[in-house]
């Protein structure tokens, strides 16, 4: 039995080295960062003790990908394939916030079939979504769209408090890029006088209106978002859920979906289900300018 599984481990070891490709290819600025032999070796040993401990084929234990925070697996529990993330090394000790973020996401209705494995730390084992994360076009569908937003706003329905307006961390960000001039090269990013006036009128709206804070996801953007195979929304990756402002996470998602700036009001419209106040107008569209004028692109925070 133990020879068995030793040969599986490196029968999983083995189609991981080949997964990284032997032939000579342009590497992506994403794979640069490179784990070490005994971090993989350690990922794939725990994803076979997981395994075993839920009761899952062995056999069909996979490896999928990896990311610099995690490695990523699957295999079968019965009927069911299950999706496993192991956290890469030094990234541990995050897991736990996301694993029980993950369950209440699970049990509101709103993130993907969670599965609690007993007695071991580092992982997070849900079901595989049957079915693909969207494309930024498929946002641009006004129907998708409804479904992504309405979903989005059960999540911002729960309130909390305690934390500053998250407005004033996009001022700084804004700040420090326009002291830098580190500012993407977008039509209009580097024109000062441009930068000054956008969060002007974002600091002048926050001096003006208290934001209406609730949970928010904080990684939405389309490859986080899923239609299954009943074309229900699934929202995944709840790694950073907390408290924020729920019109910020909607213009980041417009953004990342590359909705045209015009539709602005008509999907601030669709998020409320209702007409947008002045003020909720007001802030929404102060919030898109900061984000546009520096080039706000999700691609820049996606390293997990």
């Amino acid at each position: 039995m133990v020879a068995g599984k030793r040969t599986l481990l490196m029968c999983l070891i083995c189609s991981w080295v080949c997964l990284q490709g032997t032939e000579a290819r342009a590497v992506p600025p994403s794979e640069i960062w490179a784990p070490s032999a005994r971090d993989q070796i350690g990922a794939a040993v725990m994803a076979s003790e997981v395994v075993q401990r839920a009761g899952g084929d062995e056999n069909t234990l996979a490896y999928l990908s990896r990311t610099p925070r995690a490695y990523y697996f699957r295999f079968q529990l019965g009927p069911r394939q299950m999706l496993l993330k192991v956290a890469a090394d030094g990234y541990g000790a995050l897991m736990p916030r996301e694993v029980a973020a993950t369950q209440f996401a699970s049990e509101s209705g709103w993130g993907p079939k969670f599965v609690q494995v007993a007695d071991v730390g580092g992982v997070l084992l849900t079901e595989r979504i049957q079915g693909e994360a969207l494309e930024a076009e498929q946002l641009r569908d006004e129907a998708i769209l409804a479904k992504v937003l309405a979903k989005a706003a059960l999540v911002h329905s729960y309130p909390c408090a305690g934390v500053e307006d998250p407005a004033l961390e996009l001022i700084r960000d804004a700040r420090l890029l326009q002291e830098t001039l580190e500012v993407p090269n977008v039509p209009g990013a580097l024109d000062p006088a441009l930068i000054e006036a956008s969060i002007g009128q974002l600091e002048a709206v926050t001096k003006k209106l208290k934001p209406h804070l609730g949970l928010c996801h904080n990684r939405l953007w389309p490859e986080n978002i899923f239609l299954d195979e009943n074309q229900n929304v699934v929202f995944v990756d709840w790694s950073e859920l907390g408290c924020g402002d729920p019109l910020i996470e909607v213009a980041k998602l417009a953004l990342a979906a590359q909705l045209p700036p015009e539709q602005g009001p008509q999907l601030l419209q669709m998020y409320l289900n209702r007409q947008p106040s002045a003020e909720e107008t007001l802030r929404f569209e102060a919030v898109m300018g900061v984000l546009e004028v520096v080039g706000y692109d999700a691609s820049d925070v996606r390293e997990d």
